[in-house]
């Protein structure tokens, strides 16, 4: 019989870095402004292509119209 130490349930997303440090990251590696990230994702249209990723209804090679190449 197999045992469990733990049961994780991930109710809000993918268990994954912290989202602050991953930002950082990723805006200090594409050379852009501290804060751009956020404010295009708060932004309506961000987060309309962002959602638009997450449903599959872009695909992350081809971009979406009002993203960058």
């Amino acid at each position: 019989m197999t045992s469990f130490r733990a049961v994780v349930f991930d109710f809000l997303g993918v268990l994954t870095s912290n989202m602050v440090e991953v930002i950082t990251w990723f805006e200090n590696r594409e050379r852009i402004a501290p804060g751009t990230f956020l404010r295009a994702w708060s932004d309506p249209r961000g987060q309309d292509l962002f959602r638009n990723l997450e449903l599959g209804r872009t695909a992350r090679r081809t971009g979406t119209p009002g993203s960058r190449p």
